[in-house]
Formats: structure tokens, sequence, C-alpha cells
């Protein structure tokens, strides 16, 4: 391994490490955007320096189309901004969480395609993250759900595969396991769909089509008896985790269809989505019977829902990057499970791509989000590229970039 490689290597490292850790710049942000950004400088001055810039997953139509959806989305919110007379603050910060995401993207595309090595690197950093427990207590004091649940994951997908691929599937099947009786019920839903899909990629060709179709239509009739279960759970924290939940997602698509083209303005400052969210929890709770949330605490809030969220502050065009965002995971997911043959990495691809998508309808769009939401597109233009590669080989011409002298300059 050459000195740049090792190079490209610490940065993936800090930036899977530096993810756990937070400062108050632009709102909380994660110290690996620090790390991104300056990696960004040094990418620019190598580029007007050499006039050149290795970057094979860059120049693609795929990252141009997930630049451009970035701009639209970034445009959305400009507008909706305008139209709604956003709090300046809170539209700063809204226009800053775009421009950082489009940054995060840009970097870790530049260091996925160094080599896949540079991607087990930023793992590694993922494991490493836990550190991050030896200097603050996790949300809610939870070490397993907020601490080094996740992390301790991607250590075992990367030591598991070792021995093959049915070492990654009995450590997915196991983890899935610990989670579920940890009571980290989402964690536990994605190891086994990894688990799932690393079956699947085990039959022959000509069998994962069909069988991929029938695990799709399994798991969407199985959605209601999973909610299902998830739901009528005893305990009081779950009851509270439902409330809260099932009412971002009603407030978040009531704020979409009562705006689907405007949007109601980053952090929704001048309009009601969020009093009507906690009017909904607090109704969500009381069906329930159960309680103890904190309703004026209304700063703090934000809804569980990269896209929803998207859509309802930047109406449609502010959605548009996760729309595409959300297409891409799928057909990363399939390509990973059903066309592609199992490597030692195909564990972790799934893991990003699965973790990734439920983020994407669950999860808020926070700092730390971002850098995750770059790795998961890094891996989908990883896989991008390994297809591309495949049908060069096979005499078929690799698509140019859709921008003019960009293949040029970005030399894979």
């Amino acid at each position: 391994m050459g000195t740049t490689d090792l190079a490209f290597c610490a940065v993936a490292v800090l930036t899977g490490l530096g993810n756990a850790f937070t400062i108050r710049l632009v709102g909380l942000m994660p110290v690996s955007e620090i790390v991104l950004l300056a990696f960004a400088g040094y990418a620019g001055v190598c580029l007007l320096l050499n006039r050149r810039l290795s970057a094979p997953l860059v120049a693609n139509r795929l990252f141009a189309l997930f630049f451009g959806t970035q701009a639209l989305a970034l445009g959305g919110y400009f507008l909706a901004d305008w139209y709604r007379e956003s709090e300046p603050g809170d539209a700063f910060r809204g226009w800053a969480r775009m421009i950082f995401l489009a940054v995060d993207i840009l970097v870790l595309g530049l260091l996925f395609g160094r080599s896949v090595r540079v991607f087990g690197a930023y793992l590694v950093g993922v494991v490493l993250s836990a550190s991050s427990l030896l200097v603050a207590e996790p949300l809610f004091g939870d070490y397993w759900k907020f601490g080094y649940g996740y992390p301790l994951t991607v250590l075992v997908l990367l030591l598991g595969p070792a021995m093959g691929a049915p070492g990654a599937i009995v450590s997915a099947i196991g983890m899935g396991a610990a989670h579920y009786l940890m009571d980290y019920r989402s964690l536990a839903l994605a190891c086994w769909l990894v688990a799932c899909l690393a079956i699947l990629n085990q039959f022959s060709g000509r069998w994962r089509r069909g069988l991929a179709l029938t695990m799709g239509c399994l798991l969407v009739a199985a959605v209601p008896f999973v909610v299902e279960k998830f739901r009528s759970s005893d305990s009081s924290r779950h009851g509270r985790s439902n409330a809260e939940r099932s009412a971002m997602i009603q407030a978040a698509t009531e704020a979409i269809a009562a705006s689907p083209f405007l949007g109601h303005g980053s952090w929704f400052s001048r309009t009601r989505v969020m009093d009507e969210f906690v009017e909904i929890r607090t109704e969500n709770a009381r069906l329930a019977g159960v309680g103890g949330f904190d309703e004026t605490n209304g700063e703090n809030m934000a809804i569980h829902s990269q896209i929803l969220v998207s859509m309802a502050e930047g109406g449609v065009l502010g959605g548009a990057f996760f729309l595409v965002y959300g297409l891409a995971l799928l057909r990363g997911l399939f390509v990973c499970a059903v066309v592609r043959e199992w490597d030692y990495y195909s564990a972790s691809f799934l893991l990003i791509l699965v973790g990734a998508g439920m983020a994407l309808c669950f999860s808020p769009f926070s700092g730390s989000a971002r850098v995750e939401i770059a790795a998961a597109t890094g891996v989908v233009l990883m896989l991008w590229r390994e297809r591309w590669e495949a049908r060069r080989s096979a005499g078929c011409e690799i698509p140019r970039a859709t921008v003019p002298g960009l293949r040029t300059a970005l030399q894979g």
C-alpha cells in the first residue's frame, strides 16, 4: 500500500471515528465533517495544481444525478424559506445542512473511489467510534442502543465474512438476536434483513431474481405483522416511542399534503407543524395510556424521517435528492444481493444500505446522519462503478460524465 493509499485510509478512519463526536458550529456538527471539509480543500488544491484528480466514482452519471438533485433540494429550501419568511437562523441552518451533505457526498465519493480498502478503513473508524463512551454518557444512558451496539455489529460483520458467506450469515443472525434481546428493534430487523439477503445471494444466478421477487412480496406482506408486533409491546418506553413516531409521520404527511410544492420552511419556524405534532403525540400517548413527554422542549424536537422532513420543509424540490437516493438504495440492494457474486465486503455493503434505507424513513436528518447518507451513496457508487467495469470487460462502453470536461479533469 502506497503513501497516498495510507493517507486516504487515515482520513477514512477519522471520518468513521469522528462521527460519534460533535461540536457546536452550525448547529451540532460531527467532527467527521471537519475532516471531510479539510480533505475537500486538499482535493481542490490538487485539482488546481495538477488539472486532474483520481476520482472514478465522481466522474459518472449517477454522481451527477445525486449532485443535481441536491442542488434542486437546496433551491427548494431557498424558495420555501423565502415564501414562509423563516427565522434567519433556522433558514441558515437548513441551507448549511444541504450544503454540508453535498460536500460529504463528494468527499466520500473521492475517498471510496481510491479502493475498497478505504471503505474498509471507514468501517474500522466506525468500530473505533465506540470510544466516545469513554468521554460522554450516551443518550438516555443506553450504552447498547446509543453506544456500542452499532460499532459492535460493524465489527462482527467485518470478522464474520472471514469464514465466507456462512460466517457472515451466522454473524448477522446472531447480532440480530442480540439486538432484539437488548431492545434495539430497528437494528435487529436490519441484521436479519442482511442475513436474508446474504442467503438469497448464495443461490445460483438464475434462481436469485425469482426468489428476490418472492422475498419482496413476503416482506411487504409481513409489514403489518411486524408493525403490530412492535406496537403491542407492554413496555412503557415502547408505548411512548410508538406514540411519538406515529405522531411524527402523521404531522409530516399532513404538512406535505397541505403544501406539497412550497413546503413549510426550515425547521417549520413560521408554521404550526411542530405544534400540531405535539398535539397529535399527546393524543396518541393518551390513547396508549402512556406519558412522559416534555411538551415545553420544542426547540430540540425533530421529525424522525429524512424523506418526510425534507419534503415537509422544502416541498417536492426539497425532497428531490432523497427520492432519488431511496431508489438508488433499492437498486444497490438488488445489485448486491442478486446481481454480483459474494465477496468479503458484501455483508458490510448490505448493512450500510439496509441501515440507510431504514434511516431514510425513520431517522432524523441530523449532523451525523449526513455522513452516514454520504457513506451509503459511496457504496452505491462503488457498486455502480463495479457494474461499469464488468460491462467494459464484456466490450461495452462506460457512459461518459454528464458534466462537460469533468471526465477529463477527474481521471479514474
